[in-house]
């Protein structure tokens, strides 16, 4: 969809034998990569391509990708809603993906989904277990800060502001304070 008019730009089928559509990030150079939970691959929509690409599959590793999304290393930052495990995926020079990498994390994950960028080495994380969380990268490290706990399932977040906008499933959505 065009951001400015609505009106759509294009429509781009999973390839045969899909999962479900998850979650999308766009790259600096606008390369689209997009998340397909149950089948644990990664595609991606090249500028000007007009057919979605296996960009990496893992369906074993990584059955429940979820969350995407590109911080200033310009590695992708991948969470997995069924391990709770974060990972990054470097982006080799010819755009193909580079070896996975599993972050450490300072505390574990429940349930992991959304997943934002706020600033060049931090993002925010919505969990269905119902919390919230920043998580700033360092190395092969993920320092997590909780945000906010009791939430009802939490499966998706965006940052305006000062603010993180959390949707509770389908229905409704809460405002958390928000200052990296």
């Amino acid at each position: 969809f065009d951001l400015r008019s609505g009106a759509a730009k294009g429509t781009y089928p999973f390839p045969p034998a899909a999962g479900v559509c998850n979650d999308i990030a766009v790259a600096a150079n606008g390369v689209v990569y997009v998340s397909e939970s149950f089948r644990g691959r990664i595609h991606r929509l090249k500028v000007g391509a007009a057919a979605l690409e296996e960009w990496f599959s893992a369906p074993q590793e990584l059955n429940g990708v979820d969350g995407l999304t590109f911080l200033a290393d310009g590695g992708l930052y991948v969470n997995d809603f069924f391990s709770g495990k974060l990972y990054r995926f470097p982006v080799n020079a010819d755009g193909s993906a580079g070896p996975k990498v599993a972050l450490e994390t300072s505390l574990s994950f429940s349930r992991p989904d959304g997943l934002r960028t706020t600033g060049p080495n931090t993002m925010i994380q919505a969990e269905g277990q119902g919390r919230v969380t920043e998580i700033t990268i360092t190395g092969n490290r993920a320092e997590v800060r909780v945000l906010r706990e009791g939430l009802t399932g939490a499966t998706g977040v965006t940052v305006v502001g000062n603010e993180a906008l959390v949707l509770m499933g389908r229905e409704k959505a809460v405002v958390v304070p928000y200052r990296p």
